[in-house]
This record gives C-alpha cells, sequence and structure tokens, in this order.
C-alpha cells in the first residue's frame, strides 16, 4: 500500500510530512505482520510493525553502512564455503 504524507506549498515544494510504504506480504520475523517504513525528514529511516506504535529509527547514513557491512560479510561467507566444497 501507498501511503504519501507530504504536504505541498502553493509553490510546489514540500513540506513537513514523510513518506510511508507497507510491505504487500506478512514477515514472519515480525510475528507475520506487515513491515512499515518511512523515510522522515532529516534523512531518518524509521521502522515498526503494522499495527504497532513502536518506531525503530536510524540516520539514512548508517542504515546503508549496516547494509554495506552485511553484503561484505555474506560474500565473504560465500567465497569461505566455495573454498571449503573444493
Amino acid at each position: 500500500m501507498l501511503e504519501l504524507r507530504a504536504r505541498i506549498k502553493p509553490d510546489g515544494t514540500i513540506r513537513g510530512g514523510r513518506v510511508v510504504r507497507r510491505t504487500v506480504e506478512t514477515h514472519p520475523s515480525a510475528r507475520n505482520k506487515k513491515i512499515v517504513i518511512a523515510l522522515e525528514p532529516g534523512d531518518v529511516v524509521a521502522v515498526k510493525e503494522d499495527r504497532s506504535r513502536t518506531w525503530y529509527r536510524a540516520p539514512i547514513s548508517r542504515v546503508f553502512s549496516a547494509i554495506v557491512q552485511w553484503t561484505v560479510n555474506a560474500e565473504k561467507h560465500e567465497e569461505k564455503c566455495s573454498r571449503n566444497n573444493r
């Protein structure tokens, strides 16, 4: 589902607000609930389970760093496993 909560000023610029998205399918690690992700002002990513009140927030730069680190670790693990299977 798509939900936009940005307010457009008369001059066409956006003020306040955030962009919110919900996953299409439920996620097993989220107790079979949908996950809601929001991009908030100030370059902040917020995540919560659907129908819950608690938002978990982090700056985009920290989210990017975490994703890069996960990807690097996964690639190293894959290389290590492929070397062991030779």
